[in-house]
């Protein structure tokens, strides 16, 4: 069962990201002036990114958020920047092949799962069509990569955090679950 529930947990928590990132725009923030020959571009340009595994830095931004994406192989490190309450917080997430990680500045605790006992990775995000990417315009997003010199450091996690696992707390709780 352990094995079925790590996966679940991770599309949890990509969802729950991806919810609370959409549920933070307002329609007073998409943007509607990109023509459809740029939204094509910087669709290619992720996409390319991202499936190429060659070290590469995307920002995405729209008018209260920002996101960056540092890409080098299968390796993903991801800094997010969002207004709360008049207040920014910046979130972190690192994919580091074996943990995904995930925190927030200011933070002791932060938690982590293990990719390396899921029957299969979390995939990496893709943007296959224009479409996939529509929805980031809608929000009025915009993407923009460029090659980069990333260090492995960049996907060290921090040693001041404590990472937990939820997976080893549920098996602590319900230990025949394993």
């Amino acid at each position: 069962m352990n094995k079925k529930l790590v996966p679940i947990v991770v599309v949890i928590l990509l969802l729950a990201v991806g919810y609370y990132l959409k549920t933070q725009q307002s329609p007073a923030n998409v943007v509607g002036n990109q023509t459809d020959s740029r939204v094509i571009s910087e669709a290619t340009e992720f996409a390319k990114a991202i499936e190429s595994g060659k070290p590469t830095h995307c920002t995405m931004t729209n008018i209260t958020d920002k996101l960056e994406y540092f890409i080098k192989g299968k390796k993903m490190y991801i800094n997010m920047s969002n207004i709360i309450e008049n207040k920014t917080v910046l979130s972190h997430i690192i994919n580091d092949e074996k943990y995904f990680y995930m925190w927030t500045d200011g933070q002791k605790q932060g938690s982590k799962i293990n990719l390396l006992a899921s029957p299969s990775n979390p995939p990496t995000p893709k943007f296959e069509s224009e479409a996939d990417y529509e929805k980031f315009k809608n929000n009025g997003y915009t993407i923009v990569c460029n090659s980069s010199n990333i260090d492995d450091t960049a996907f060290i996690p921090p040693s001041d955090i404590n990472f937990i696992d939820p997976t080893e707390m549920f098996k602590q709780i319900n230990p025949e679950a394993q």
